[in-house]
């Protein structure tokens, strides 16, 4: 039997945000986690801070993520005016449940980034601070 290499106690932000922006998780569970996807679940560190960070100095990668309208399925963020439109698109298809409308690119992108690339386990820790700090200004 194979033994196993140590897990390192921490994975290093950069490559946490370089990982979700390009689609490579993958790429960490093999690196960090002796490849066991769950283990990388629960070791997740990122900020929704630390990844508008990352894609403010980086930018997104082309393809899932469009700036312009097309007739590609995908994600689409949008600027009409002064309004920033979020939706998803599938065969020439806008479902009205996935239109999301912000007053700021900011905004938006933050919106983008937290419920399309922040891993699950994140999003669910992110929300119930969110709750927290809200109930403590009550």
């Amino acid at each position: 039997m194979l033994a196993s290499l140590p897990i390192p106690d921490m994975i290093p932000i950069e490559e946490q945000a370089a990982a979700l922006v390009n689609g490579r998780a993958f790429e960490l569970a093999s690196k960090y986690c002796n490849g066991d996807l769950r283990l990388l679940d629960e070791r997740w560190t990122i900020t929704i801070a630390d990844l508008i960070r990352y894609v403010k100095e980086n930018g997104i990668p082309a393809g899932w993520l469009h700036f312009r309208p097309e007739t590609f399925d995908g994600l689409y963020l949008i600027q009409s005016g002064s309004v920033w439109s979020v939706y998803e698109q599938e065969r020439g298809e806008i479902p009205e449940e996935s239109r999301r409308s912000f007053c700021s690119d900011d905004a938006a992108l933050e919106y983008v980034l937290l419920n399309y690339y922040m891993p699950a386990s994140r999003r669910t820790k992110i929300a119930d601070s969110d709750v927290n700090a809200q109930n403590k200004g009550l």
